[in-house]
């Protein structure tokens, strides 16, 4: 049964009674007298005993506690078996305890207790206590317990086990207690199996440090039960091996280790981590192990947890008004207050794109609601997304892979959200920063929810105005409107396969899956509609998104903060010219954009084709180097045959004129669709890969007019997009950036630009790579004084209205999950910690900005 569930069930929990009176039981204290229950109406042991839990017949009494079986399903585990025990959900806005005592006429001497605990939460506490009467119980301290986790948590359950040993002589009753918070709505932690001395103790490991120097250590495996036998293996292996003699290990490994003995209860299975020095890339606060930091600069690195309590209070003083207030002369929006009236401009009620005094020769500028200029600086990413590494996959713990020392368990961070859980329920990956913060804020900040996006986002948005910051970029989170921040969003549509239009093979969007003369006459009017209703539901969610919940969020339609929609995120369009000929259809992948581009050189070549020596099949074979298959004698063969484009250029004229008609009938369908449901915002463009930008075929079709794929591409956008937007990653603009730029405006007749992504990264901190690759120098002031010259050099252009900053957090050493990205990107490290020296460049600029816009350094006539 899924944790919703159980929380929907114990919300009814007036349904559930217990078999005995309230009256006659209450809270256990330790060293306090538990009141005596008749001993006619509960068991006394008189030897070992294992219990198996499917009912109460062998405790002597129970409180507060509830078979699970009752709700129907169990909780814990595989799902399968229902025979364990909860604090009563009935009870536990009342009651904070439930215990379960066993008596016995034999002197308890150790017991072995088995729990399942639901790791998404914090854990309820387990104590344990004996007495010599059933009256007078004393607390067992906690050094005479052995608690360890068993195996991997299944789904949202882990197994744990306790072994209590060395309880003093005479002790006759034991008691098990699950604690919980007196709010509690349920229980965190089940009891499902007790042993009364009849246990195998735990096996224990020598040495206990699990990170040891030198190339190899000796490991010794003892249980503490004589004449036990101890097996072992070395994970993921299946097999466990007879230990005799200790073991030696150099490298990286998890050992799981269990003792038997004859006629007594195995110890159940614990895991030793055993990991050499040298292996260890990243320490337990995400940082380089090895590598440190520069000591001119701040961050420092993190030492200790004291470090980052001691950030949460320091942090108060940086993120001041005193020490970094927000910029001046700034409207509501971010704009420069009273440059409406100053520069000829109007108040449209919503962002929109304007010239100076309305004349079309004049500069063009973003404006605000309220009809102030604004240039755009945005952060892309505010977000922990980036923030997390995978950890595991098919069940492989990959943390020695690497190099990280032993992660915290996920209910050691309770509420927090530093892991993630794959669609079987089962981690897979984890955030260091995460971590911090919930380390860093979990005791200083009362006003702080661990693990909160509405907080995180909340604490972001008030540091990046800091840094004279105006907007969010791409990948934020969904409150920016909430804190009056003006943002992007996104229609993302290659994330869906909306009917037909995802290719797997090449990132652009089939937008002949729409066409029925491509598609068929069903297929198409399908497609339309299902891209329709994609956009519909995206820009206007209270009408046509049926999932949303309209008292969530004010009408999106209505937000004057949404600065507009980008389409998606750096569509292969230089990948367009070799990979279009080489689809081909599958089952499930209907490739429509192959049909169109056969159609499209068919009717080309049959128009153009007038010898009457040769076909047009011919011709276009010869230039397509298929004359030797003579297979081939029809253009709709060409549909399911995958074929190279060979570089010259009769082939280049043939995809570059169809990337023409590609781009034509994809921008204007979705401009068509976007502002049929949404004519207050903008339509920002696709963020322009770099490699796309700086693409070209440098001698075809001559060398002083190089085809470019950004030419096309320029044009297409010109026509039906509000503002281009390109993720520019170069480490200046210089001459030659400057030009292309120049060449994107001028080819899409002096649309804006929104350079949507640009970043200087590091190697600094122990990062290996940088974006973009090159200079020599990587430090902080080698960014900083980049962030100064690319953001002034692109607001002095006349025409480029924003500039965002990619990201807002540092990517992982060990890789973003499921990706290879790996920066140094970050205004932020993985410890919270602000690149202080960066940012006295970055907030500087960022406050002045309205200086430097050539728009508003002059008016122009």
């Amino acid at each position: 049964m899924k944790r919703r569930k159980w929380l929907h069930i114990a919300a009814a929990g007036a349904l559930f009674t217990m078999s005995l009176p309230l009256t006659l039981w209450s809270p256990t204290i330790a060293n306090a007298v538990d009141p005596v229950v008749p001993t006619t109406d509960k068991h006394i042991l008189s030897g070992p005993q294992v219990d198996e839990l499917a009912n109460t017949n062998l405790t002597w009494y129970t409180y507060n506690l509830k078979p699970i079986s009752d709700f129907g399903t169990p909780y814990y585990g595989d799902d399968s078996d229902s025979s364990s025990y909860i604090r009563d959900p009935a009870r536990l806005n009342t009651e904070t305890e439930g215990k379960m005592i066993y008596a016995a006429s034999v002197d308890i001497k150790d017991v072995q207790v088995t729990t399942h605990a639901y790791v998404k939460a914090k854990l309820d506490s387990v104590r344990f206590e004996y007495s010599l009467n059933g009256t007078t119980f004393s607390t067992i301290s906690t050094d005479k317990v052995t608690r360890h986790y068993v195996g991997r948590h299944v789904k949202d359950w882990q197994k744990f086990s306790y072994h209590i040993s060395s309880i003093p002589s005479g002790a006759r009753y034991f008691k098990i207690i699950i604690d919980g918070g007196s709010q509690a709505t349920t229980s965190n932690t089940a009891i499902s199996k007790v042993v009364i001395n009849k246990a195998v103790a735990p096996v224990q490991i020598a040495p206990t440090n699990e990170i040891f120097d030198g190339t190899s250590v000796s490991a010794s495996l003892t249980s503490p039960t004589l004449g036990s036998t101890i097996s072992y293996r070395i994970l993921p292996n299946e097999t466990y091996t007879t230990y005799s003699t200790p073991l030696v290990i150099d490298k990286p490994v998890l050992i799981e280790a269990k003792a038997e003995a004859q006629g007594l209860e195995p110890s159940l299975p614990r895991t030793f981590r055993l990991v050499p020095r040298s292996s260890l890339k990243v320490d337990k606060f995400g940082q380089s192990y090895a590598t440190s930091f520069p000591t001119d600069t701040f961050p420092k690195k993190v030492a200790n947890e004291a470090d980052l309590l001691a950030d949460a209070t320091s942090d108060k003083s940086y993120y001041s008004d005193t020490n970094l207030p927000k910029p001046q002369n700034r409207d509501q929006y971010g704009g420069k207050s009273g440059s409406k009236d100053e520069y000829g401009l109007t108040d449209r009620g919503f962002f929109s794109v304007q010239h100076i005094n309305g004349n079309p020769e004049n500069p063009v500028v973003l404006t605000t609601p309220e009809g102030n200029v604004f240039f755009s600086l945005g952060v892309n990413g505010l977000s922990r997304v980036d923030t997390f590494t995978e950890v595991y996959k098919n069940g492989e713990d990959l943390a020695f892979k690497l190099g990280l020392e032993d992660l915290p368990k996920p209910w050691e961070i309770p509420g927090a959200s530093a892991y993630k859980y794959d669609s079987l329920n089962q981690i897979n990956n984890f955030s260091f920063y995460s971590w911090n913060e919930y380390r860093k804020f979990k005791q200083t900040d009362g006003t702080y929810t661990v693990g909160g996006d509405e907080d995180f986002y909340k604490r972001a948005v008030d540091r990046i105005q800091r840094w004279g910051f105006n907007s969010s970029g791409g990948w934020g989170l969904g409150y920016a409107a909430n804190n009056k921040l003006p943002y992007t969003s996104m229609l993302d549509l290659l994330n869906y396969n909306i009917a037909g239009t995802k290719i797997n093979n090449l990132k652009v969007f089939d937008i002949y899956a729409l066409d029925k003369t491509i598609a068929g006459e069903e297929a198409g009017p399908i497609a339309e509609k299902a891209l329709t209703d994609r956009i519909a539901a995206a820009v206007d969610p209270r009408q046509y998104n049926k999932d949303y919940d309209p008292t969530k969020d004010a009408d999106k339609l209505l937000d004057k903060y949404l600065i507009g929609y980008f389409i998606g995120n750096e569509y292969k369009y230089n990948e367009f010219f070799k990979g279009v000929s080489l689809l081909t259809p599958t089952a499930g992948q209907p490739v429509y954009l192959k049909k169109a581009f056969v159609k499209h050189v068919k009717d080309k070549y049959e128009k153009a084709v007038t010898d009457p020596n040769t076909t047009p099949l011919s011709e276009f074979k010869k230039n397509w180097n298929l004359s030797g298959n003579t297979s081939i004698t029809s253009f709709d063969q060409l549909v399911s045959i995958s074929f190279a484009r060979p570089d010259n250029a009769a082939t280049l004229a043939d995809i570059g004129g169809f990337y023409e008609e590609y781009l034509d009938k994809f921008y204007g369908t979705v401009s068509r669709i976007f502002r049929t449901y949404d004519s207050n915002h903008l339509l920002l463009g696709d963020r322009w890969l770099t490699t796309v930008i700086n693409h070209q075929h440098a001698s075809l079709p001559s060398p002083e007019h190089p085809f470019a794929a950004r030419h096309a591409l320029a044009t297409a956008q010109g026509k039906y997009m509000d503002v281009i937007s390109l993720n520019y990653y170069t480490n200046t603009l210089d001459e030659e950036e400057i030009k292309i730029l120049n060449e994107i405006n001028n080819k899409s007749g002096n649309k804006p630009i929104l350079i949507s992504e640009f970043s200087f990264s590091t190697t600094q901190y122990g990062f290996t790579t940088k974006i973009p690759s090159a200079p020599t120098t990587d430090t902080q002031t080698t960014r900083r004084d980049r962030y100064i010259d690319y953001v002034n050099t692109a607001a002095g252009l006349g025409y480029v209205v924003g500039a965002h900053w990619f990201s807002y957090l540092d990517q992982p050493l060990t890789s973003r999950a499921n990706d290879s990205e790996s920066y140094s990107v970050g205004l932020l490290n993985v410890a919270d910690r602000p690149y202080k020296t960066f940012l006295e460049g970055v907030t500087n600029t960022n406050h002045e900005i309205y200086n430097v816009l050539k728009a508003t350094k002059e008016s122009v006539d």
